[in-house]
């Protein structure tokens, strides 16, 4: 029997969105966790509903998997994902908050698996939106590396998504279970260069410098992380910016940021700390 058929395609739609499921065939299951509507064995899975009626769509991000079942025969699945009410990719939703661009060096294992040391750097992005996913089809990086997001790309509300240098280097140091979403073309520049992403009709969502030079922080093997990205801090700026506490940094998880600033001099504490060794309003 054939897979049902979907009133929409996926793609941007607003809150509240009904969709339509429909079989020539047979009842339909579906589910909007990801999980397959049929059980291995053939049995229909706990986490299926059965179609009786349009669905409405209310989380941000959702992927719809259906199938149709008549008697014990079961169709192809099919799915698609919907994007509810996006928020719009700007510099205030969509940030750039860790960048590894001086990796440690490769080990002689890694160097016999055929790894390099510029295989491990990564770029990590943060959806600073809570309650509304973002749709990254059509952004792209035009700077300093080079990535076309595909359709269906999509960072969630306060999730993370991580652009790799070699996807099986980065996850031979950092495991198989983060959120990568693809390899991204060219090398990050360990001496500082402007990193660009933009929309697919040219409007920039971040265009900013790093460097290495005195002032940022720098630290081979460690990466930079930004200071308390909901704030919009300067990503210019290198007191924006502090090194990871971790080597490797810390891809697609939270990094304590430590933005105190018990002196009040507009300076966080840990960035005086690191290149001054002390608060001393005399270095200010």
């Amino acid at each position: 029997i054939d897979p049902p058929e979907f009133s929409q395609r996926g793609g941007e739609v607003t809150e509240g969105f009904k969709l339509a499921l429909t079989t020539a065939k047979g009842d339909i299951y579906y589910t909007l966790d990801g999980s397959d509507p049929r059980q291995k064995g053939g049995s229909i899975s706990t986490t299926a509903s059965k179609y009786s009626g349009e669905i409405s769509l209310v989380s941000a991000s959702v992927m719809v998997r259906a199938r149709a079942r008549f008697g014990t025969e079961w169709s192809a699945i099919d799915e698609t994902i919907f994007i509810v009410a996006p928020a719009e990719p700007t510099p205030a939703t969509l940030v750039i908050t860790e960048i590894l661009y001086d990796p440690a060096v490769a080990t002689l294992q890694e160097k016999a698996a055929g790894f390099e040391v510029v295989d491990f750097e990564f770029i990590e992005l943060h959806n600073l939106h809570k309650t509304k996913a973002v749709n990254l089809a059509g952004l792209k990086f035009t700077a300093g590396v080079e990535f076309a997001f595909p359709a269906g790309a999509v960072l969630t509300p306060g999730a993370r998504m991580l652009l790799v240098a070699n996807r099986r280097a980065f996850e031979s140091r950092n495991g198989l279970d983060l959120p990568v979403v693809g390899e991204f073309q060219g090398k990050l520049s360990n001496g500082g260069e402007t990193l660009r992403l933009i929309t697919s009709d040219g409007a920039i969502v971040q265009s900013f410098s790093y460097d290495d030079s005195v002032g940022w922080p720098a630290e081979t093997g460690n990466s930079i992380v930004l200071l308390d990205p909901e704030t919009q801090p300067d990503p210019n700026a290198p007191s924006s910016w502090k090194t990871s506490a971790d080597v490797g940094g810390s891809p697609g998880k939270e990094e304590s940021s430590d933005g105190a600033d018990n002196d009040t001099d507009g300076l966080p504490d840990e960035w005086e700390i690191q290149h001054f060794g002390n608060l001393d309003q005399s270095h200010d």
